[in-house]
């Protein structure tokens, strides 16, 4: 009798539907592009993520976390019938977002509300019960833009300190 053997996982892009679109053009600076993917019904099965070398936003089951940059293929369980939305990050754009340096993101999967503070659910109330990867990524992305066209604090003092710069008498 043999015994059966375990089914190889899915590569990413390979099972269900994936499809990239994208981002707001306000949010191309920071932001790479808009991508889901539905993974079709049936066994459970791991998914194989290649490396990219992007970080990404990612929403699944309700939640929102941060996938660092990955070395080697990662892989991940995703129930079958499930939708993951992601917007994949712009080089150099994950310590501005995030507040911590892409390298010690590394292979990292990371609650975005560890990284936020208790912030979080501003996005998540703004994505609602939406679950069409389609009105999710776009609720998504107009509640980022709203964030990244209110100045912060570090961007306000730099804009002052410049200013004062310019305005003062060289000697």
């Amino acid at each position: 009798m043999t015994t059966p053997q375990p089914e190889s996982p899915l590569l990413g892009q390979g099972a269900g539907v994936y499809r990239e679109e994208p981002v707001l053009r306000t949010l191309r600076p920071h932001f790479l592009s808009a991508w889901f993917h539905q993974v079709p019904s049936g066994p459970a099965r791991q998914t194989a993520v290649i490396p990219d070398a992007c970080a990404d936003l990612i929403w699944f089951g309700g939640k929102l976390l941060v996938a660092g940059p990955d070395r080697q293929v990662s892989f991940e369980s995703v129930p079958p019938g499930s939708t993951v939305v992601g917007l994949r990050l712009q080089p150099g754009s994950v310590a501005p977002w995030f507040r911590v340096p892409a390298n010690e993101m590394v292979g990292e999967r990371v609650p975005l509300d560890f990284l936020w503070n208790g912030q979080t659910q501003r996005l998540l109330d703004s994505i609602g019960d939406a679950h069409e990867p389609a009105v999710v990524s776009l609720r998504l992305q107009t509640a980022l833009d709203r964030m990244a066209r209110r100045p912060n604090r570090f961007s306000t003092l730099c804009a002052r300190t410049v200013i004062r710069i310019e305005m003062s008498p060289i000697f």
